[in-house]
């Protein structure tokens, strides 16, 4: 670790020592929405869902990221760095990438409140977020699959400004209905 950058070093100390808090906050949600039944309404679902994207990042890529990273600066073998690169590269790529997702999942779901307030519990139903929910996870894993074995990517970036829009679309419609209708209770 003789020539190993300051940022190397910085982060590594980061990962450490954050990957057991992301462990344990996401577990604890988790865990409280998994025993107390009145937590569980479809938006808590949906960020418990995010929460174990996170959870998973906390278990995968942080302790990749940092054995990586320690055996580069160990000067071991690159044969091997690149195996942790790639896997670490996977599930970074995969789960990073499906949290806008979930914020996608969410940004809907609270349009569909404002919306359809009167609707919302036979348009959004526990069998309709665990679809959605899948959907997200299984449009990664696909992402994730394509891109270890046919080399065939989609640009990060293009996948944000894909989730990005949609969300926008749905946070300015919410904006326009809570004005409309504090107009409607002023008058």
């Amino acid at each position: 670790m003789t020539n190993t950058p300051l940022y190397t070093v910085l982060s590594i100390i980061v990962n450490l020592l954050t990957c057991p808090l992301v462990i344990l906050l996401n577990g604890l949600f988790i865990t409280a929405m998994r025993k107390k039944r009145r937590l569980q309404t479809m938006h808590n679902i949906l960020l418990a869902s995010m929460s174990a994207t996170d959870l998973a990042v906390g278990i995968c890529c942080q302790p990749v990221f940092v054995v990586q990273e320690i055996f580069l600066a160990a000067s071991g073998s690159l044969f091997v760095y690149c195996k942790f690169f790639t896997i670490q590269r996977a599930t970074t790529s995969c789960l990073c990438l499906l949290s806008p997702l979930h914020l996608v999942l969410i940004a809907v779901e609270r349009f569909v409140t404002m919306k359809y307030s009167l609707q919302y519990d036979s348009i959004v139903t526990r069998f309709r977020v665990t679809v959605a929910v899948a959907c997200c996870w299984l449009i990664m894993i696909s992402y994730c699959f394509t891109w270890l074995f046919y080399k065939l990517l989609i640009p990060a970036p293009a996948l944000v400004i894909a989730c990005f829009l949609p969300m926008v679309h749905c946070h300015v419609s919410v904006y326009f209905i809570c004005r409309r209708h504090v107009i409607q209770i002023k008058s």
